[in-house]
């Protein structure tokens, strides 16, 4: 069997938008509003992978539909969760289509990065299925690469090669020798070239004016239209490779224009039909040679109709939120773009695509320069930019946003102090404890005189962060006294979270002093994971609980 999979240059930052379309297929989902999908979902499992059930919200993430949450998918620590949404995408199409597949990956050049993911498992699966892969891309930056497997790289076809195909592209009406010859050279090796020339050729009956590159072979074809059909084909170019006929129909309507059938059918040798409400260009090379004869001002104005069209015609603004977020951003619309793309980095950041969340924070930030946003929102977005460039791994970007939040909070010494514990986490994770440690002193003297509730809570967490930095730096002696300081005020605040931290941390302390350890302190942070439903911390208090047994060489113990 054979799938395509196909990435789009406004896709880039969509979560999953490589996959969504496809998934849908391949599970029988048609388009309808957000719960109704969700049900659609939920029966598909249900008859072609009961097993598969519980972790229908990983799959929801893809597909970008609603379904009722599940305890067994939100156990999963949200640092996992994109590899168990990829386990769980393997196995359903393992599931759906038992036997040799062909998965062909278009354009990939242009795939968001949680797509870029679950394909990169695609192909390392393709060692244990009877699967294959073929990815085709640019040479561009971004989207996906493959880490392993062949690599073909496209070169300059021979001349005798791209000749034969000169002739075989005009044998109806064919060309004298010393028009092959200039065809040849100046098509440098490029078949794309040889093709796009002789339809010149063919609409003009001439060479006399040959193009001197691909680009303005494009554009010399674009320009044989009749001036109708021409703006029709640029405005369209707005809208991306592919896109809605119904779109299409009402940015047209903003400028009174309509795509009757006689022009759509003269402009059939550039959009081609893509099902049977979409419209998709022949090449995306033929889509930006049209967007390019647009200019500046009229492509803002039209990326604003396009998002008002896109706007008014959603039936799921949040589906719809990262393209929206594009156009008003090309557009010029800075409130839209705040609004849309907010959007869509919350609702990739509930998918947990990272990297695509922050892509659209940081869009939502550049356009909050020129708005007046409430500071508080400002802050929030910043710190959660921090913590979704940690969770990619982009560690120095991370603290460059947690800092931006800080200052930002100038004059709350509470807000100030837990943005700094964050940063200083970002610091322990690189590994750089002096600097966590004077990063946490700092937020612990601009607490000194403030009272209240939020202000204790603060400052337990960053005893616990002492300690934390403290077994990093292998000083288990001190990182003991900071972790039992920890314990006691998360006790008094009553924060759990914490106190589970500094129990553990506490037992991980006597073990690196040489005290024999029970595993006391992690029993007790146990119980309190299991009865607050910390599914992912009781996980590691298990996995604790389980090393200090082995140590003590109580074997079932450590096994159960």
């Amino acid at each position: 069997i054979g799938l395509g999979v196909r990435a789009e240059p406004y896709g880039a930052s969509s979560s999953y938008r490589v996959f969504r379309d496809p998934v849908r297929r391949l599970l029988g989902i048609t388009r309808g509003a957000p719960d109704e999908m969700g049900e659609q979902l939920l029966a598909a499992l249900g008859r072609s992978a009961p097993d598969l059930v519980p972790m229908a919200p990983l799959i929801a993430d893809v597909v970008q539909v609603d379904v009722p949450a599940t305890d067994e998918a939100d156990a999963i620590d949200p640092q996992f969760r994109p590899e168990r949404l990829a386990d769980v995408l393997l196995e359903l199409v393992a599931t759906m289509v038992p036997g040799p597949l062909v998965l062909i990956a278009e354009e990939v050049h242009w795939a968001d990065m949680a797509s870029s993911y679950l394909l990169e498992r695609i192909a390392a699966a393709t060692a244990e299925h009877p699967w294959a892969l073929a990815a085709v891309r640019r040479g561009d930056e971004g989207g996906f690469t493959p880490s392993s497997g062949q690599v073909v790289t496209m070169g300059p076809l021979p001349a005798a090669v791209v000749e034969r195909l000169v002739i075989e592209a005009t044998e109806a009406a064919p060309l004298r020798p010393h028009e092959v010859a200039a065809i040849v050279a100046r098509a440098e090796g490029n078949p794309l070239f040889v093709e796009e020339v002789t339809r010149v050729a063919r609409a003009t009956g001439s060479l006399e004016t040959m193009p001197e590159s691909l680009q303005a072979a494009m554009g010399a074809q674009i320009d044989l239209l009749d001036p109708h059909s021409r703006r029709i084909l640029r405005y369209a170019s707005v809208l991306g490779r592919s896109f809605r006929r119904v779109v299409l129909r009402e940015t047209l309507a903003s400028d009174e224009l309509e795509a009757d059938p006689a022009t759509l059918s003269q402009l059939l040798e550039f959009l081609e039909p893509d099902g049977p409400e979409r419209l998709r260009f022949r090449n995306s090379l033929v889509r930006d040679a049209a967007y390019e004869g647009l200019a500046y001002r009229t492509r803002a104005r039209l990326h604003r109709a396009a998002g008002l069209a896109m706007e008014r015609l959603s039936t799921d603004l949040e589906m719809d939120a990262p393209t929206l977020s594009l156009h008003f951003a090309r557009a010029g619309d800075d409130d839209r773009t705040w609004r849309y793309a907010h959007m869509a980095g919350a609702a990739a950041r509930r998918s947990y695509a990272n990297a695509d969340a922050a892509a659209q924070y940081e869009l939502a930030l550049d356009a909050a320069k020129r708005l007046d946003v409430p500071i508080d929102e400002l802050i929030d977005a910043w710190g959660v930019l921090g913590e979704l460039r940690q969770l990619s791994g982009e560690l120095d970007a991370s603290v460059a946003a947690y800092g931006r939040a800080t200052d930002l909070a100038a004059g709350d010494p509470v807000v100030q102090a837990e943005l700094r514990a964050l940063r200083a986490r970002v610091h322990v994770r690189a590994g750089s404890y002096l600097t966590a440690l004077r990063v946490v002193g700092r937020a612990r003297r601009m607490l000194e005189g403030v009272e209240g509730a939020s202000a204790d809570r603060a400052r337990v967490r960053l005893d616990n962060l002492s300690a934390v930095i403290r077994l990093g730096q292998e000083h288990p002696a001190e990182a003991r006294t900071w972790a039992v300081k920890a314990a006691e005020g998360a006790r008094a605040t009553d924060d759990h979270v914490t106190l589970v931290q500094a129990l553990i941390a506490i037992d991980h302390a006597d073990l690196y002093l040489g005290v024999p350890v029970e595993g006391k302190y992690t029993a007790e942070a146990l119980e309190i994971c299991s009865a607050n439903g910390y599914r992912p911390r009781e996980s590691a208090a298990r996995t604790n609980l389980g090393n200090f047994a082995f140590y003590a060489g109580r074997w079932d113990e450590a096994l159960e």
